[in-house]
């Protein structure tokens, strides 16, 4: 009888002390279920983080070319309101009361500021195609 006592207070402490390692084995699940979830959360963070970065800087760089794009445009506006706002007389005009030699330096002249005029512009659109093409589109949608 006390074998069989014993016995049964044995089993009965076996059967307690499973019934711990089951409800640690549960709790330490719980736990890691729980801290891969907070690392996940970290992780999905830490790459938005990451992308809002990589977008700032490329935002910033962005903006340094469009305001260089802006003030070569303001610079070529200026230009132009220099050579609209000129006294040109007709041609017609000129070349009637104008000498072959004034004509012809006239003419030189005029060659060399169309060049430098033409110069200024391959600069700015090999500028624009290099550093922001998309400004080089046309809407199709007609607005």
């Amino acid at each position: 009888a006390v074998v069989s006592t014993q016995s049964t207070g044995r089993e009965a402490e076996l059967l307690a002390l499973s019934e711990i390692n089951q409800d640690l084995k549960e709790c330490h699940q719980e736990e890691v279920r729980t801290l891969h979830d907070e690392l996940t959360s970290l992780q999905d963070q830490l790459d938005e983080l990451t992308a809002r970065k990589r977008s700032d800087t490329i935002i910033g760089r962005l903006q340094g070319k469009v305001d260089r794009i802006q003030q070569e445009n303001a610079e070529l506006k200026e230009m132009t309101e220099t050579i609209l706002s000129s006294e040109f007389t007709p041609l017609a005009l000129e070349m009637d009361s104008a000498s072959m030699e004034e004509i012809q330096e006239a003419y030189t002249t005029m060659q060399r500021d169309y060049s430098k005029l033409q110069s200024y512009l391959d600069g700015l659109l090999t500028n624009i195609i290099a550093e922001a093409p998309h400004l080089l589109c046309v809407d199709s949608s007609g607005s």
